[in-house]
């Protein structure tokens, strides 16, 4: 019997049981890797884990969703896990531009209400676009237009066989992720975060996200560009953990 996929946590920064805990779920085509930088940060006040989808980096051999509710329900099963495992530490999560569409439909499903959400660089549900069916060009020119892959790569035929289809499956995830309404409408409050630099998402296009919480929403600006989640790492973790500390 063939099983179903299933995402992965990895760890970034390890912590003792009882000190905050952040998830983080990666933009499209990514995994853990997009936060490396994550790694070189002080460990010990937060335990901070990243989502591992099949079909990136370590499980590139593996088919990848296409289509978010399949996508939303294992990363919720798995945050739900890791909180349980943690009863009594309050939570974040951070979901950078469609990872933060893929973290809402995550936390809809589940029980356990973070702290906060940060929605980074990310448009809200009703303002996502619709790539139809790229061609390998068409996801190129996306990647370069969202910046953070050196160009010579981008133009490697080995990177783009191994890239490129989970990339693909990405983008249908994106298609299936658009809703019209808010509803369920989320419980937590929001950060929308946006890159000061960031030529893909504007300030007015993030502040939508409003509609889809009935918790109340805080806007920061970040220094960087659309990838600011991995650029100015130490920002958005103490972002994340002042409100962690301070959010009753």
């Amino acid at each position: 019997m063939m099983t179903s996929p299933s995402v992965s946590l990895q760890t970034l920064l390890p912590a003792p049981a009882g000190v905050p805990l952040v998830f983080l779920v990666p933009s499209a085509g990514a995994g853990p890797g997009s936060f490396r930088s994550w790694r070189r940060l002080p460990a010990g006040d937060v335990h901070v884990v990243a989502v591992l989808a099949p079909g990136r980096e370590g499980r590139l051999k593996e088919r990848p969703f296409d289509d978010v509710a399949a996508l939303a329900a294992s990363v919720a099963t798995a945050m739900a896990t890791s909180i349980t495992e943690r009863p009594d530490a309050p939570f974040a999560v951070m979901g950078h531009s469609l990872g933060a569409v893929v973290a809402r439909e995550a936390l809809i499903r589940m029980d356990h209400v973070p702290r906060v959400f940060m929605a980074a660089a990310a448009l809200p549900p009703h303002l996502l676009p619709d790539h139809g069916d790229p061609t390998d060009d068409d996801l190129i020119h996306l990647l370069e237009r969202f910046g953070g892959t050196p160009v010579d790569i981008l133009r490697d035929r080995e990177f783009a066989a191994h890239f490129l289809p989970g990339l693909r499956a990405d983008l249908a995830v994106m298609a299936s992720a658009r809703r019209d309404r808010p509803e369920p409408s989320l419980r937590c409050p929001i950060i929308v975060g946006v890159g000061g630099s960031d030529p893909t998402v504007s300030v007015s296009q993030a502040a939508e996200w409003a509609a889809w919480t009935a918790g109340g929403t805080s806007h920061q600006t970040f220094a960087g560009e659309h990838f600011f989640p991995a650029t100015a790492a130490e920002a958005v973790l103490a972002c994340l953990v002042e409100h962690l500390r301070t959010t009753d």
